[in-house]
């Protein structure tokens, strides 16, 4: 059994290469585990609100993650620090997803927008509305 988020768990997703996973919590936090260990390896502080998503880069370096607090986070899995804060949103962060070379980051949100990041500057490229209210 896993143990380490004290509370409900939103998300969880493997890294490409399989053997690391992240969850994210309403406790404001990500966590990266590994599959042989019962305790997280990193915990990744930082947002105000809860965490509802998380996403590997393709390269395994980086952890995305959306947030109630209605931005988005990009962390250094090996220092476990944040090293892109993209705000813009006006809504809770449900959905996340890289490009393929890992240099793009589309966000989604209860805003109804989808909104794509430029990882390198750290810039928004584009927001794209068109969904309806559900």
């Amino acid at each position: 059994c896993y143990r380490g988020h004290n509370y409900p768990l939103w998300d969880v997703r493997f890294s490409p290469l399989g053997h690391y996973f992240a969850t994210a919590s309403h406790d404001r936090t990500a966590r990266l585990w590994s599959t042989d260990q019962v305790h997280p390896l990193r915990i990744f502080a930082g947002h105000l609100g809860d965490v509802d998503c998380v996403l590997f880069h393709p390269n395994c370096n980086y952890l995305a993650t959306g947030s109630t607090d209605k931005s988005v986070r990009l962390w250094d899995i090996q220092s476990g620090e944040s090293v892109r804060l993209f705000t813009g949103h006006r809504g809770v962060i449900r959905a996340l997803s890289f490009s393929p070379d890992g240099r793009l980051l589309a966000s989604g949100s209860d805003d109804r927008t989808v909104m794509l990041w430029d990882l390198g500057t750290g810039r928004r490229i584009q927001t794209f509305y068109g969904h309806q209210k559900a």
